[in-house]
């Protein structure tokens, strides 16, 4: 089985996809080294993950060529915006139902066609090398109406989803997959309000009634509906290991909401 932003290409759109399908088990490496004279070797720069494509071997089956093209037609208002253009999608596997990963349509649609069926490779980029969850982790629970027992989730999981923080303390939160700055909600009250956790910290300048979104993956804070950049003290964002985390909260006066979301990341 596969999926496009969660319309299914074989049950929705009578679209076959036959056995070979090209995905990697990892990104392509991207190395980098520097030559020093008179040093043996090469000083190793940490490597990066390239982009990871995907090629789709697909069969549109049809009793004429004129169902086959518009099959096809309907395949390809998917990868498309309203102006034409390949816009991101999200990309799942009957492997790995759970996950996505977030492309675009790249490179060419040449169709083979028969009598009655035609046959074509569709090729996709995941620009970000990363795949994703399809929940956040606040939804991974044991009443959970979204996850199930096929999904491979650890059911141990962790999370801090609308906890009222007044006094100084520790909360948890669990990574499943890897390293990962999450989003933080707040909504309420507090003075010189700080989060540390993993050797990261930041503070926020004192605030009343006010709502926090801060996005470590994005860099961005918004207060209120508005650019908060600024209310934000320090320039790290938290960053959140794979297993059971400790976010260390501190600060007076404190009298609010706080959630800490993840959306687990893959290789």
């Amino acid at each position: 089985m596969v999926a496009i932003d969660g319309v299914h290409l074989k049950k929705d759109l009578g679209i076959d996809i036959l056995l070979d399908i090209e995905l990697p088990g990892l990104p392509p490496t991207r190395d980098k080294t520097l030559e020093i004279p008179g040093m043996h070797g090469v000083y190793d720069f940490p490597s990066e993950m390239d982009p990871v494509p995907h090629a789709i071997p697909l069969r549109v089956r049809s009793n004429n060529m004129a169902d086959v093209q518009r099959k096809v037609k309907e395949l390809t208002r998917l990868l498309l915006d309203d102006w034409g253009r390949p816009k991101n999608v999200k990309l799942s596997y009957d492997l790995e139902s759970n996950k996505y990963h977030w492309v675009r349509y790249s490179g060419s649609l040449d169709i083979l066609r028969r009598a009655i069926a035609g046959d074509f490779t569709l090729p996709f980029i995941n620009n970000k090398a990363w795949h994703y969850s399809n929940v956040e982790n606040n939804e991974i629970h044991w009443d959970s109406e979204t996850v199930t027992f096929d999904d491979d989730y650890s059911f141990e999981t962790v999370y801090v989803d609308d906890e009222h923080i007044s006094s100084p303390q520790t909360v948890q939160t669990f990574v499943n997959g890897y390293a990962i700055r999450p989003k933080i909600i707040i909504t309420g009250s507090g003075d010189n309000v700080t989060f540390r956790a993993n050797g990261k910290s930041f503070s926020l300048k004192n605030f009343t009634d006010a709502s926090f979104e801060i996005n470590g993956q994005n860099y961005t804070i918004i207060k209120d509906g508005a650019n908060g950049f600024s209310e934000k003290v320090g320039k790290d964002f938290l960053e959140l290991l794979p297993g059971l985390n400790d976010i260390e909260i501190s600060g007076s006066n404190m009298d609010f909401n706080l959630s800490v979301i993840v959306i687990d990341q893959y290789m």
